[in-house]
């Protein structure tokens, strides 16, 4: 009997941010990641033989990207995955001042590897 795989969902940018892209790098050698650029690219792409993703990652650039209609949907499709919003560096005010989506964990980008 084989293990499924491990799969992080990546929802957002990767690739015009230089910290997304380098959290990904590191994370990409523990678990399989499959990027999409967009909560309903995502929700459209699945199948029901694909895995449920083990943590959905949010990437903001910037806050208020991410909305919580879109994190109702992504629970309602896998509602034993984890959530969480990376923020970039761009982010980190919203942390200390601005609003969070409700049952998210906000995660700085520089955090994510540990977690």
């Amino acid at each position: 009997m084989t293990l499924a795989k491990r799969k992080l969902l990546w929802i957002g940018d990767l690739e015009n941010t230089a910290e997304f892209r380098h959290v990904t790098t590191v994370i990409q050698k523990n678990i399989e990641l499959w990027h999409l650029p967009t909560v309903d690219a995502a929700l459209h792409a699945a199948t029901s033989s694909d895995p449920e993703p083990i943590v959905i990652c949010l990437s903001e650039t910037h806050p208020g990207q991410i909305h919580d209609a879109e994190v109702l949907h992504l629970t309602r499709r896998w509602p034993l995955s984890k959530i969480v919003v990376v923020g970039s560096c761009l982010a980190d005010g919203q942390r200390r001042s601005g609003p969070s989506l409700r049952g998210v964990l906000q995660v700085p980008w520089h955090d994510l590897p540990s977690r």
